[in-house]
């Protein structure tokens, strides 16, 4: 019977650090957020991609969490401009067990109150690339990073398992049937 208590203890201690580690909401969430993907060098020939960013689309906001993190991170004079994928990504008790893309290629910058973003376009990622000399056109959404929330299921599912078959084997073993 001790396997199934050291698997209990070791997903117990996993999802403390979840809870210690992750920026995400307790309840069912479906957030907007932003997964980075590269950061612009400050380069004067990235002007257009600045000025751009600065104008923007809209502000994703931070999490409650995010919030009391990043808000430092907003008050640089001039932050850096990223590249990133806008994304919607579903959780639940602060771990992630879903996400999509949702408006695709963005260029971004770390305000106090969210995420500044601008949302781009194939002519816009076509200049992009073209004054970065980086690819972003063949770059896709990796999905399946935000997926390890299952782990903890299959965590259950497998400790479930194990204590069954060590309850089994206790009753073959005392005779009880």
């Amino acid at each position: 019977m001790i396997v199934p208590r050291i698997a209990l203890g070791l997903l117990a201690v996993a999802f403390l650090a979840v809870f210690l580690i992750s920026d995400r909401e307790w309840g069912l969430t479906s957030a907007p957020r932003v997964e980075h993907l590269d950061t612009l060098p400050d380069d004067p020939a990235l002007a257009p991609v600045r000025r751009y960013t600065e104008y923007g689309s809209g502000i994703l906001p931070y999490t409650s969490r995010q919030r009391s993190r990043r808000a430092a991170a907003g008050r640089e004079a001039r932050p850096p401009i990223k590249v990133g994928f806008a994304i919607r990504e579903v959780s639940i008790l602060r771990v992630p067990i879903w996400a999509s893309d949702e408006n695709g290629l963005v260029t971004y910058f770390e305000r106090p109150d969210g995420y500044q973003i601008a949302l781009m376009n194939e002519d816009q990622i076509a200049l992009l690339e073209r004054l970065s000399g980086r690819n972003y056109a063949g770059r896709s959404f990796a999905f399946w990073r935000h997926l390890w929330g299952w782990l903890f299921v299959l965590g259950l599912i497998a400790w479930y398992l194990l204590h069954r078959r060590a309850d089994a084997k206790w009753r073959e073993e005392t005779g009880i049937i």
